[in-house]
């Protein structure tokens, strides 16, 4: 018995039939077999390139704390130079810039106390730079107040600077 392709003629003469002719006579059962490696191989390509370790991850979220935290100190260092002649204010701040730094460590000690190795897992590193981003983040917001100023009229608005 010939295969199907060479018993279909095309209306051109060709022998050979195209991929939809061949559809209808091949049956469903062996393309959904089919269909579901050639997906698997494409999803398989596509995410090769955006495939990252834990280890990566950690990486970019420590990166994002940093960024953070050298935007804290440029906001700290705006301030000590826009009031630098309120000595009283300056050795304020500086005492409660250091109370926050404690705070700050202590709020993750409580949220992460200390384990045996392993406790958190391998994502422990990313949780823990991602809470310090978050902290210094509330810190920033605070801090500047200063830099902005208080609305004119503002009667509680005490050592910051009418704007």
């Amino acid at each position: 018995m010939k295969p199907i392709w060479q018993k279909t003629k095309l209306k051109n003469g060709s022998k050979s039939i195209l991929l939809n002719e061949a559809k209808k006579y091949i049956p469903p059962l062996i393309l959904t077999p089919m269909k579901y490696v050639l997906s698997l191989v494409f999803c398989l390509i596509c995410f090769a390139g955006y495939s990252q370790t834990q280890y990566e991850l950690n990486s970019i979220q420590y990166n994002q704390y940093k960024k953070a935290d050298k935007k804290l100190n440029e906001v700290y260092q705006a301030i000590l130079k826009e009031y630098k002649s309120d000595t009283e204010f300056i050795k304020n701040l500086r005492k409660s810039q250091r109370i926050w730094i404690t705070f700050r460590n202590a709020e993750v000690k409580v949220k992460f106390p200390d384990r045996e190795d392993g406790y958190y897992g391998s994502i422990h590193p990313l949780c823990i730079s991602a809470y310090l981003e978050e902290l210094t983040l509330d810190r920033i917001s605070t801090l500047t107040h200063w830099i902005n100023g208080a609305e004119e009229g503002d009667g509680c608005s005490g050592s910051i600077d009418i704007k």
